[in-house]
């Protein structure tokens, strides 16, 4: 496989936003966080990906999210709801109110939007045809802000909750139907009802500042049920589709199943029970959302968790069985950007870019032994930070191979600048067209003749760069859906760009003029690729982890394209993360990285294929301790363990050298970041992956071909920068 020198940079204190909110309609889940930004994650069958970031802004707050026929809507604290474009990933058009929204729901026929306000009323607005809403009407008002709100299925009835009370409004009169005071635990302390829904059976089920979840009679507001099932606020309540389930979290922070269950009594009645509770979140947990067979949650800890339920036979009391799923906050392009000829690293934060000049070693790794680590002579500094004018957020950033340009875009605008290394001077160019439009990606052409930019109107722009004035050389004709990535090769004049449907269009950048017909097949979106040095080959990997190559010049798969289908064990496909970044060794187009959040992956197209059962992953860098496993002889704390012909029903399991093909595994003592270093017991097969760096933030090649930069984020460092978490007493503390 090879052995690498790894440069290992922790210095990247990227720091993402908690999780406010959710929406799921069609597929598609919105995901609102506290710095404004909205996340869009596509949800099939086959795979689960992030799709695309729609930036936030200091001036709009997304306290809550509703989809309606595809367009999607947003209200917060700051008195406006705002559609947003999906295609140029910025608001459509946004309404000021002046009133604050703490909640929204859409009515059931995609009509209205209900919104609970800061001065306690309720209003409606009528979604248009083309674009936003318009005010139709205001319910009767009350003294408390409405911080909770649905809509009944018929379209007739919402619910309100507020500060000690929930109210049933009718919506054709604007009036009060019925008014429930909630149960209070302690006197004189206000009751909050944060969450709250009522289903079909005008059953209402609400989540409050107590802890307690309850079950109301929205016909006479009767109390049908109440469960003090968390220790602290409930803030998150969602409803499976058959409505015999319900979802709570809040700050305890543990995630809640009440289940509709049979009595067995004469009149057959049906009772809420606590079914399950379990621990997911180390935070507050914000939002919940049922995703198809999923229960989706994010709260303030930042990472989004789902979790899959399987019930074991037909009974009430079966158990239900989750399997877990962990997104990690980064986003699907990398955040770091190198110039390898220069040592330089560009590190994108939300509001600023940083850039840094990394270390050096003190002796040659020819010294070392594989696997010690090197002491080195100077550690990274940070060379130059630019902040975004007025907190806007930064969607894309740029930086040149040998490190003289750096460009970013934000919503507005782009913006470029000259960096002068010996000395450091960065000058701005000031006079950058009005026709060069904002970007959702930026790559600098190998000859650092041109500037090339994804707008945000699906196309791509050609700048020519320019120290005083930019010119816009050349608008390619746009593609019918959003360009979701683009590569350029270090050597050649073709550049590749995918949408989201996968549709794969090349491109000559120094010569637009000469139009290639590109037909490539389309399987699935492309979630990352890459093109070799000459930009003869490009290599591709699908949302649902599947790989494939291409010839650039016959236009069709490439030679090594039937063996790269081989490489996709059910090992690799069976993994939840996606590809987010990949990169050919510019020495060696057999070889290429590849890396998702969690691991490190080295593969060589030269070399077999792994079979269904051979480890690419290393199982002791990847545990929680990464400690050697103990002999099978041990684990019952020093008894024998029992022959395996008395485990399964008196059946003699098969010898071990015919279970794996005839081939027998490598001690784990020899194993090192997934490939064995023993000489007898080498791995063949041309798939090694690592997983002792994560999460990653990047992973590629710098200068020299046997060296790795890989830049991690330690999921502890994020947490100790949140605020307390609500503290629970554990058993020995």
């Amino acid at each position: 496989m090879g052995e690498f020198k790894v440069h290992n940079g922790k210095f990247f204190e990227y720091m993402p936003s908690g999780i406010q909110c959710m929406s799921y309609s069609n597929h598609t889940l919105a995901v609102g966080r506290t710095d404004g930004s909205i996340d869009i994650w596509k949800v099939t069958e086959e795979s689960w990906y992030h799709q695309k970031t729609l930036p936030g802004s200091e001036q709009r707050n997304v306290q809550c999210l509703a989809w309606v026929k595809g367009r999607l809507f947003s209200a917060g604290l700051q008195g406006n709801i705002t559609e947003y474009d999906l295609v140029k990933l910025s608001p459509k058009v946004s309404h000021f109110y002046g009133h604050g929204f703490w909640c929204m729901s859409a009515s059931h026929d995609k009509s209205r939007l209900a919104v609970g306000c800061e001065d306690g009323c309720v209003r409606l607005y009528k979604i248009l045809e083309d674009k936003g809403v318009v005010y139709e009407r205001g319910f009767q008002f009350q003294k408390e802000q409405i911080v909770s709100l649905a809509w009944h299925r018929s379209g007739e009835v919402i619910v309100t909750g507020s500060i000690n009370n929930i109210r049933v409004w009718d919506v054709a009169s604007g009036q009060v139907k019925q008014r429930i005071t909630t149960q209070r635990l302690r006197r004189r302390q206000e009751v909050v009802v944060w969450c709250l829904t009522i289903l079909q059976d005008f059953t209402i089920v609400s989540g409050d500042s107590q802890g307690l979840t309850q079950f109301w009679d929205a016909r006479t507001g009767v109390s049908l049920q109440s469960f003090n099932s968390h220790r602290a606020g409930i803030f998150a309540l969602c409803v499976s589709p058959n409505e015999r389930s319900v979802y709570t979290a809040g700050a305890d922070p543990r995630i809640v199943t009440f289940s509709l269950a049979s009595t067995n009594d004469r009149n057959n009645r049906e009772e809420w029970t606590k079914a399950w509770s379990s621990h997911h979140h180390f935070h507050d947990v914000k939002a919940l959302s049922v995703v198809d067979d999923l229960l989706v949650s994010g709260g303030t800890d930042t990472i989004l968790r789902s979790t899959a339920l399987h019930r074991l036979g037909s009974d009430s009391n079966s158990q239900i069985i989750p399997k877990r799923r962990n997104d990690l906050p980064f986003p699907m392009k990398p955040l770091v950007q190198t110039a390898p000829e220069a040592n330089l690293i560009l590190c994108q934060h939300q509001c600023s870019v940083e850039l840094w000049r990394l270390g050096s070693i003190e002796k040659d790794v020819r010294d070392f032994a594989d696997g010690a680590s090197i002491s080195i002579a100077s550690g990274p500094s940070k060379l130059i930070e630019i902040r975004s004018k007025s907190g806007e957020q930064i969607i894309c950033s740029a930086l040149s191979t040998c490190g003289s340009w750096l460009a970013y875009s934000t919503v507005e605008k782009i913006r470029l600048y000259k960096v002068t290394l010996d000395p450091l001077v960065l000058h701005k160019v000031p006079l950058i067209p009005d026709s060069v439009l904002p970007s959702h990606q930026l790559k600098f052409t190998p000859d650092l003749s041109k500037l090339v930019s994804v707008t945000n109107q699906c196309s791509i722009q050609l700048v020519t760069l320019d120290d005083l004035h930019p010119i816009l050389f050349h608008t390619f004709e746009p593609m019918e859906r959003p360009i979701s990535n683009m590569a350029i090769p270090s050597k050649g004049s073709v550049m590749a760009v995918t949408d989201e449907s996968g549709l794969i269009k090349l491109l000559n950048f120094k010569d637009p003029s000469k139009e290639i017909q590109t037909a490539l097949p389309r399987y699935k979106p492309i979630i990352s690729m890459a093109l070799n040095y000459s930009g003869s080959l490009l290599f591709v990997v699908y949302s649902d982890r599947s790989m494939n190559e291409f010839s650039l010049h016959q236009q069709t798969y490439s030679k090594m394209s039937p063996k790269l289908a081989k490489f996709c064990t059910l090992q690799w496909l069976g993994r939840k993360q996606s590809i987010v970044h990949v990169e050919y060794n510019q020495t060696n187009d057999s070889q290429l990285i590849l890396m998702d959040n969690t691991s490190l992956v080295v593969l060589n197209k030269q070399k077999r294929p792994p079979d269904d059962y051979e480890p690419i992953y290393d199982v002791s860098a990847g545990s929680k301790r990464g400690r050697e496993a103990p002999p099978m002889s041990k684990v019952k704390r020093g008894r024998e363990a029992p022959p395996m012909s008395k485990v399964k029903r008196g059946r003699q399991a098969p010898p071990m050298s015919k279970v794996k093909r005839g081939r027998e595994a490598p001690p784990m003592s020899n194993v090192k970041h997934g490939v064995a270093v023993g000489e007898k017991n080498k791995v063949q097969h041309g798939m090694a992956a690592c997983e002792k760096y994560k999460p990653l933030l990047f992973a590629g090649f710098l200068s020299d071909p046997k060296t790795i930069l890989v830049i991690e984020r330690p999921i502890r460092s994020i947490y100790e920068k949140l605020p307390p978490a609500f503290q629970t007493k554990k058993f020995g503390t």
